[in-house]
């Protein structure tokens, strides 16, 4: 089994990819873009995580969380909006299965492994 983490530039979300017994799960953390600094990668968590199970069931965790981060961090409101429809986007892609949740996006990302 393997599991791949992208980090899309410029995207309030990342995405781990990972192969399961059953299928391919989808695990998508909304977060600020990745930031490199001396060859570490870092982000802030939104706290809202989206995922699509291997089976097709779409999950979304973590909601009220984000929602009392926002306030107790004083998060702008702009933010916030992003986050949400950031958050509605990732729900509307994962269900079609679009970019990243593509099972070509999926497909390219094992054969690069095995070869």
């Amino acid at each position: 089994y393997a599991a791949y983490k992208v980090l899309p530039k410029h995207t309030l979300y990342n995405v781990v990819i990972v192969e399961k017994e059953d299928g391919v799960e989808y695990y998508c953390n909304l977060a600020a873009p990745p930031v490199i600094e001396a060859g570490k990668i870092t982000y802030i968590d939104y706290d809202i995580d989206v995922v699509l199970s291997p089976g097709g069931e779409l999950g979304v965790h973590d909601v009220a969380e984000f929602h009392e981060r926002a306030v107790s961090s004083a998060y702008p409101a702009a933010l916030v909006t992003r986050v949400l429809e950031t958050q509605a986007w990732l729900e509307h892609a994962l269900t079609e299965r679009r970019g990243y949740f593509s099972d070509d996006f999926y497909r390219t990302l094992d054969t690069m492994r095995q070869s």
